[in-house]
């Protein structure tokens, strides 16, 4: 079940990317919900990846104990691999959201001026 959950959640991701620069976006939801999730899952995602990583380098360093039937495999795949992609994930995230406030800006009326 809860790898069902994870598996929608990447693809809600995915769809709110989308939703930020293609037309049926704003269609479908309004300017401040794109915003609050778009905004929401950056934060979100980098600071989830950043956590992790912050964690694996205290055990690295010594600093907090590893469990004693630890998967070092995976956990260096997850430290090198994964974690940072959470966070690269989040920050361009955070740049399309951006890019989307900006380009949506106006007097007021929250219409798009996209090309």
């Amino acid at each position: 079940m809860a790898l069902w959950f994870v598996g929608f959640v990447k693809v809600a991701g995915g769809l709110l990317a989308l939703a930020l620069i293609q037309p049926w976006g704003e269609r479908c939801f309004r300017r401040w919900m794109l915003l609050s999730a778009g905004w929401g899952g950056a934060v979100l995602l980098v600071l989830y990846g950043t956590v992790n990583i912050g964690v694996q380098l205290l055990i690295i360093t010594g600093v907090m104990q590893a469990p004693a039937d630890m998967d070092w495999y995976g956990f260096y795949g997850h430290l090198y691999l994964w974690e940072p992609w959470f966070v690269v994930w989040g920050l361009l995230l955070g740049l399309t959201t951006f890019s989307y406030a900006v380009d949506t800006r106006s007097a007021g009326t929250g219409t798009a001026h996209r090309h």
